[in-house]
């Protein structure tokens, strides 16, 4: 199962979820509701997030 990290203001998890729905394939997806800002970052999604991953902070 994939999962989905969502965050209530930016739009990217739910244009997935848009396109998970129509295209059928909302059961192979889990949505996790996670909060994340600039000014307190989400250790726990800085873990699991590949964009993030090897990213070392000053």
């Amino acid at each position: 199962m994939m999962k989905i990290h969502n965050s209530p203001r930016p739009p990217f998890a739910r244009i997935v979820m848009i396109f998970a729905i129509e295209a059928g394939l909302v059961l192979q997806f889990g949505c996790i509701q996670t909060v994340a800002s600039m000014k307190s970052p989400n250790q726990a999604l800085r873990e699991v997030n590949p964009l993030l991953t090897g990213i070392v902070e000053d």
